[in-house]
């Protein structure tokens, strides 16, 4: 199916909505569930957020009439690593998965990466490479797309995705796009503390085994229903590793697990044949130069 089918079924599904004038993010209920990640693994460290940094709104503004992608896409890099991040995003969140005798806990961001304070932020797609030096810069990766169905089952937050409909062109790719893919998402968790594991409003980037057959394209995973089944199955065949659009998220795993106890890099997890099913459907491989540029 290609992806211009799959966006018109999900239109006829759930109704199209119509292009307007951005307006800025709808806030959710700004109480913070900090939610402290166990002591025996290693929080990703962020800078603090600089004083006079920009709000959401503020930056959506600043990149709305950007020229090339690129430019962009360095903006939004360069504010997040300079820590113009939402607070709450700060505390990552552990999942715990048993296969057999095995034990897996790793740490998740709560929500997808976003640019902006706790009452006013936007989740910024990026493209792979741009999304997997941030997450190397905080010794973290992406996730594959059992982890992204484990992040779905562990959600203590189940959003319905919410396309934004036609058109199923450039425009999607459009910063007008993301901010009322955002604005929806952001209404819809309007009455929920911050800080709680969100899950099913994006597709998430993912790593995955075939990239490294063909290194040039960008693996897409997810966008979960309310019954667990994903809208888009697993899909590193239809998009260049530039690519991203409003429905594209970026989830930062941290690299630092435990399995039974021990610490292991993830990486090493993913290469190793008698554990890599824990967090994997492929067979073990190396994933350290995935998206790498």
């Amino acid at each position: 199916m290609t992806f211009k089918s799959i966006f018109s079924i999900i239109d006829q599904l759930i109704g199209s909505f119509k292009p307007g004038v951005p307006a800025p993010p709808a806030s959710p209920d700004i109480s913070f569930d900090v939610a402290l990640a166990p002591t025996d693994l290693d929080v990703p460290q962020f800078p603090e957020r600089p004083d006079g940094a920009m709000t959401g709104s503020e930056f959506a503004n600043h990149i709305m009439t950007m020229g090339p992608f690129q430019a962009r896409e360095d903006a939004i890099c360069n504010e997040i690593l300079s820590g113009n991040i939402p607070d709450f995003m700060r505390y990552f969140l552990p999942i715990s998965v048993s296969i057999g005798a095995n034990t897996i806990k790793y740490l998740v961001s709560p929500d997808l990466l976003s640019v902006g304070s706790n009452s006013d932020y936007i989740r910024v797609p990026l493209n792979p490479l741009t999304a997997q030096k941030i997450a190397a810069t905080y010794g973290c990766t992406l996730p594959t797309s059992k982890i992204a169905r484990q992040i779905w089952t562990a959600a203590e937050i189940k959003l319905a995705p919410n396309p934004n409909g036609p058109p199923y062109d450039t425009y999607m790719q459009s910063v007008d796009a993301f901010v009322k893919s955002n604005t929806k998402i952001n209404n819809a968790l309007v009455g929920q503390p911050l800080g709680k594991l969100v899950s099913g409003h994006k597709k998430d980037i993912v790593i995955c085994k075939q990239l490294l057959n063909d290194p040039s394209r960008v693996a897409i995973y997810g966008w979960f229903q309310l019954n667990g089944v994903p809208i888009q199955g697993l899909n590193p065949r239809d998009h260049g590793k530039g690519y991203k659009d409003y429905s594209h998220g970026v989830r930062l795993v941290s690299r630092h697990v435990l399995i039974n106890g021990a610490p292991y890099d993830l990486f090493d997890v993913l290469n190793n044949s008698s554990l890599c099913s824990l967090i994997s459907d492929d067979s073990a491989y190396d994933a350290s130069t995935i998206y790498s540029r």
